[in-house]
């Protein structure tokens, strides 16, 4: 079976964070509730000269890139928090969705 890599980088004023944060909480925890979610990794890197951080989202998937467009992004529950976070983005956010290549895949 197919796996979908969603990479998805967004840019935060650093004083927007714990309102960012606020927001997510709920929408990371229902992703990881979805048994078709492998792998929600959230790395952070802050550049305090400019006051932005930088936030990556790194998502697993047991769906087809179509079946993930047709099935999961379309769940209610991303509504409120695009709504809530696309004004907190100092830049544009970067998606960038993948077909995992499963002879290369592994996982501990």
């Amino acid at each position: 079976m197919s796996s979908t890599v969603l990479d998805l980088t967004l840019f935060i004023k650093s004083s927007d964070l714990d309102v960012f944060w606020s927001h997510l909480e709920p929408l990371y925890k229902k992703c990881c509730d979805e048994p078709e979610c492998k792998l929600f990794e959230i790395a952070v890197s802050h550049d305090k000269s400019a006051g932005e951080t930088t936030i990556k989202i790194f998502e697993i998937w047991a769906y087809s890139v179509e079946q993930f467009l047709q099935t999961q992004v379309t769940k209610a529950y991303y509504e409120p928090y695009n709504k809530a976070t696309m004004p907190l983005f100092s830049k544009p956010r970067v998606l960038e969705l993948y077909e995992s290549v499963a002879k290369y895949s592994y996982k501990k």
